[in-house]
């Protein structure tokens, strides 16, 4: 018999191909057709259900001709190994390597066996129904103990100026651009696969999608963001990162008078109220050399020219504007080598803020001594004055005393010097007052260390009662704790510019409550300090804010200074760190601090603008 013809053969084999196709094709068209009255949103309901022997078998039961099998696998990180559709005629045997796959249409069967290492994780039963398709068994069916490892997710937060990685604190203004970017990591699936979301607003609610995304905030304020991944197995990692969302403090002014000059070193002392600042220029030669003075502007047009006062019974050596403080209707300025009362005995000018062309006041207790320097450190609140006379000697040379003058009546006034005080303290050196509270810091005080200084204070409504006293636990040796002081209703805040904790005099800041003295306080040390800041060099407080000077910091050259300026509400939070690009070395941006709400002022008193050490105050709103 003859062979068969080769084009023959051929034509048979396609034939039967495109029989079977056809067969299958039909059948499945007359089953897609039959449900395309059902409504589009819903797909037909599958009665296929999968379940395991093993980690190595599956076994399908009631899959129609119109489904298909999605085998995801083990040691193929997780990810779609095999499709395979379901046999309509005949039974069967797929390979996969090392997958094999065995329909049996009479018993309506069919199973999935692994023939290699690893494990079955899922078999999804896709079911078709018009133009929808719906999911059986989408969940993980066997997952061995071991095999699944996390993602890992890691988050960049980055504004114009800055960049900061998971669990770190990105500042940024309200308003301004915040790019968030995430990356994610899984040994066990490709990055496609991973399922992942943010929650910007730190609300719990993640409720963007994308690996990028740019966002801004309006209200000022810290906000957790988070960037959550998830693998198909149900395990999570989440990376966060926070948004610091605050106002900035912008340069209003750099204020110095014309009229300024070398040696002026104008911006010895600032103190803000709701209408002025004053500033004080202790080497200004008006009235002889180094008599000093003092200016008053109006903080809201700060273009306008200042007041300067300069009393004319002022002489050569004064020093006056050492100190300044205010208080209702009065503006006082303290210049401590007066010579009224002996040789440096100082005094205080009292300046009537309605009328700032009447000749000042001038306070100098009868008991006042030669040296005594009273005025080097003063404090004001309603009619009562406090000022420091550092190198009283009533209680040994140097001792120090505070007197507390009543400006009602200002002829008298009560000298405070605590008992155990000794030779050196410098008792006076700084004070604070509030409603309840009147405080003076001694940093000579030696009982944790020479000149680790102490703190004393004194319930107002009961002068004659011994003062508590203030020492914390890690003081040491030089640290000078007390040598700014600021107060404001029941909080205090003690500088100790000569702190070691970030190296050698880097400095740091104490922060009390008024009403239980007992508790330990709060110690601000910031990241970033480094030897020789002198952070906590000036203190001060308003409502909202505490503004610290560093005037040993070298961001901009050596000793040009900063201030930090933290949050009351918070102290947690990190301050924000205020520093003008246009300081020069040796500046000493920071020697005094003056903040209310909204306004902080900066002495800095060897800028050179106006001539050597002529000085300057910066003026920033918020």
């Amino acid at each position: 018999m003859a062979a068969p013809n080769a084009d023959e053969g051929e034509r048979t084999r396609l034939s039967g191909r495109f029989t079977r196709r056809r067969f299958i094709l039909g059948l499945a068209g007359g089953l897609v057709g039959s449900v395309v009255s059902v409504p589009p949103t819903r797909a037909s309901p599958s009665a296929a259900s999968v379940q395991f022997d093993d980690c190595h078998t599956a076994v399908i039961t009631g899959a129609r001709d119109v489904e298909t099998l999605s085998v995801y696998y083990a040691r193929q990180q997780g990810t779609r190994l095999a499709r395979y559709e379901i046999p309509v005629t005949e039974t069967e045997l797929y390979a996969y390597r090392p997958l094999l796959v065995r329909h049996n249409p009479a018993h309506d069967r069919t199973t999935v066996r692994l023939a290699a290492r690893g494990s079955l994780v899922r078999v999804v039963i896709d079911h078709a129904a018009g133009d929808r398709t719906g999911h059986a068994n989408a969940e993980p069916g066997c997952v061995p103990a071991g095999f699944n490892s996390p993602p890992t997710a890691t988050v960049t937060a980055t504004t114009a100026a800055r960049s900061v990685h998971d669990g770190e604190t990105l500042v940024a203004a309200p308003g301004e651009e915040v790019t968030l970017v995430s990356t994610a990591t899984d040994p066990d699936l490709p990055t496609d696969r991973l399922r992942e979301a943010w929650d910007l607003d730190g609300d719990g609610v993640y409720e963007t999608r994308g690996w990028r995304v740019t966002t801004t905030y309006a209200e000022a304020g810290p906000v957790t963001v988070s960037h959550r991944v998830a693998d198909d197995f149900g395990t999570l990692s989440v990376a966060t990162v926070t948004v610091d969302v605050r106002r900035p403090w912008r340069l209003r002014r750099k204020v110095s008078p014309p009229s300024l000059d070398t040696g002026d070193q104008f911006g010895t002392a600032v103190h803000l109220t709701a209408d002025t600042l004053v500033a004080t220029g202790p080497g200004d030669d008006d009235r002889g050399a180094n008599a000093g003075a003092a200016y008053v502007y109006d903080v809201v047009d700060l273009s306008r020219p200042a007041t300067k006062l300069a009393p004319a019974f002022l002489q050569r050596g004064d020093l006056a504007g050492i100190a300044v403080a205010a208080s209702g209707e009065s503006l006082l300025v303290s210049a401590v080598c007066d010579d009224e009362q002996g040789a440096d005995a100082g005094t205080v000018y009292v300046y009537d803020f309605a009328d700032l062309s009447r000749p000042p006041t001038r306070l100098a207790p009868p008991t006042l001594r030669a040296h005594d320097f009273l005025g080097l450190s003063m404090a004001a609140l309603d009619d009562t004055l406090v000022a420091g006379a550092h190198l009283d000697d009533e209680r040994g040379s140097f001792a120090g005393s505070v007197f507390v003058f009543d400006l009602a009546d200002p002829t008298t006034a009560r000298k405070l010097a605590p008992a155990g005080l000794a030779e050196r303290d410098l008792f006076g050196i700084s004070v604070a007052v509030t409603d309840e509270w009147l405080v003076s810091g001694a940093v000579g005080d030696d009982d944790s260390g020479p000149q680790a200084g102490a703190v004393y204070v004194y319930d107002r409504a009961d002068l004659d009662a011994p003062p508590a006293r203030l020492t914390p636990d890690d003081l040491a040796a030089g640290d000078q704790f007390g040598r700014p002081l600021a107060a404001a209703g029941d909080t205090l805040v003690v500088g100790t510019p000569f702190d070691d904790d970030r190296g050698s005099q880097a400095g740091a800041v104490y922060v009390y409550d008024l009403t239980e003295l007992a508790r330990p306080p709060t110690k601000l040390v910031p990241e970033g300090l480094v030897p020789g800041d002198l952070f906590g060099y000036s203190v001060a407080l308003s409502a909202e804010t505490l503004a610290v000077g560093a005037i040993g910091d070298d961001g901009g050259g050596t000793d040009t200074g900063a201030v930090y300026v933290y949050d009351r509400a918070d102290l947690a939070r990190p301050p924000t760190k205020v520093a003008p690009d246009s300081l020069a070395p040796g500046d000493l941006f920071g020697f005094s601090v003056a903040v209310a709400e909204g306004t902080l002022a900066v002495g800095t008193v060897f800028d050179d603008e106006r001539g050597d050490d002529a000085g300057a105050v910066y003026v920033f709103q918020q």
